[in-house]
């Protein structure tokens, strides 16, 4: 099974779009191959979003600890919308 970043969030004005529009992506990826976790961009920061928890991911090698277990993503999907602040 392959993990996914849901890369969300950002600083434009379109930081909600890009919250609704990661959600919907993880909501319909195919559980059957793919572990979706939702990566909050914000002020430089990356965090995991998961059940009310926020994880934060290390800048060295993009990973993140969850109940022991190193979990690192072999694919990214962008959600982020609008350009750049």
């Amino acid at each position: 099974m392959e993990n996914i970043a849901i890369l969300t969030g950002g600083d434009s004005a379109e930081y909600n779009i890009s919250l609704l529009s990661a959600n919907t992506v993880l909501k319909n990826l195919n559980k059957s191959k793919y572990r979706g976790f939702i990566v909050h961009l914000k002020d430089n920061t990356f965090q995991v979003l998961l059940e009310g928890m926020r994880i934060p991911i290390s800048k060295e090698d993009f990973s993140f600890t969850l109940k022991g277990e190193k979990i690192f993503f072999s694919k990214v999907f962008m959600a982020l919308h609008g350009p750049p602040a």
